[in-house]
């Protein structure tokens, strides 16, 4: 692999670069909120995907207690 002379990288990181930092940041803020919720709840990813995806179903495929 060649070596990198200093003059090869850019002054300053591109707004590409920037705008993904800021999203690799956000996502981890998210991630890390909804671990917390999950945790409180005493539920794991798995169990709030079922209970998210019964929710937005229709009366038609909703459980009833029974």
């Amino acid at each position: 692999m060649p070596q990198l002379e200093q003059d090869d990288w850019p002054a300053k990181s591109s707004i590409a670069a920037q705008l993904v930092g800021n999203l690799y940041r956000c996502r981890n803020h998210i991630w890390d909120r909804d671990a917390e919720l999950l945790e409180r709840h005493k539920l794991t990813w798995p169990q709030f995907a079922v209970l998210a995806m019964l929710r937005g179903e229709s009366a038609d495929y909703s459980l009833t207690p029974t």
